[in-house]
């Protein structure tokens, strides 16, 4: 049976959840997500359910691409194909629809984030037109802590964080996903307002972080015993979403162990 294609806003959450867990099934860092989960991290992040797709065959999700937009800029925040149809020219289609669509919108850039590890990947976005090699760190810590940090509405959070005035940032870390973040995410800040955490308390994880340029010695690691003194011994994880300038100046810093996982964000230029 041929496959064929609905946009997201035409299949529903259900179906999307259903797609993006079969097709990251068996990936580096498989996904098990649920709807709110779904609604929640994606609401966060921009995305346009008119631009992004699903993959059927039959009733069965094959693929999904999901597109999240901000002005004239277009990010691949997923794509996925089930291991049925891996193998079979799908995530490059996918990939040749959101730059056909993200031209023909007008954007004027397509980024992404790829695990640096996942050769076969890259080697297919580079083919394509997306270049970079800003990488991205994942970090751990735990341990006792002391201190304590203030709770800030996220409206909040990302008017200090966009005061910072950093370029480049990976989407996930923009002041735009700080402010939209939603029920069980705390946006968190020291005395001196010089640094903004979001941390995913059911985990734990620290999911977003802005700095101040002109941070004070010894702010990051007295940030992180904080963090730690509120989140207990067991400590926190950062997934691969922080570029090397949050590894200079806040992880490192801090006492955070480095993991073994890195992305690479990368990005097709789309100017005329």
């Amino acid at each position: 049976m041929a496959l064929h294609r609905k946009t997201l806003i035409d299949c529903g959450p259900d179906l999307a959840v259903a797609a993006l867990n079969a097709g990251f099934s068996g990936y580096a860092v498989p996904v098990a997500m649920t709807v709110p989960q779904f609604e929640t991290r994606f609401r966060a992040e921009n995305l346009d359910p008119f631009a992004s797709h699903i993959w059927l065959d039959g009733d069965q999700p094959a693929a999904i691409l999901l597109i999240a937009r901000r002005g004239w800029v277009s990010r691949m925040a997923a794509l996925g194909v089930a291991p049925a149809h891996r193998g079979a020219g799908l995530g490059r289609a996918a990939t040749a629809l959101a730059l056909d669509e993200a031209r023909a919108r007008g954007d004027r850039a397509l980024v992404l984030e790829v695990i640096a590890s996942n050769t076969a990947a890259v080697a297919l976005y580079r083919r394509m037109g997306f270049a970079g090699d800003a990488r991205l760190y994942g970090f751990a810590c735990k341990g006792g802590g002391t201190g304590q940090l203030d709770q800030i509405d996220p409206a909040e959070a990302a008017r200090i964080a966009g005061g910072f005035a950093a370029r480049d940032l990976p989407w996930q870390l923009q002041p735009a996903t700080i402010g939209a973040r939603g029920q069980g995410a705390l946006c968190l800040t020291d005395a001196a307002r010089s640094i903004v955490a979001v941390v995913e308390a059911g985990a734990p994880r620290l999911t977003a972080l802005a700095l101040a340029p002109d941070l004070a010695p010894g702010a990051a690691a007295a940030f992180t015993r904080a963090l730690l003194a509120r989140f207990g011994p067991a400590g926190l994880v950062a997934p691969a979403l922080f570029p090397d300038d949050h590894r200079a100046r806040f992880f490192l810093p801090g006492g955070w162990e480095q993991g073994e996982m890195q992305q690479l964000m990368l990005r097709a230029d789309l100017t005329p």
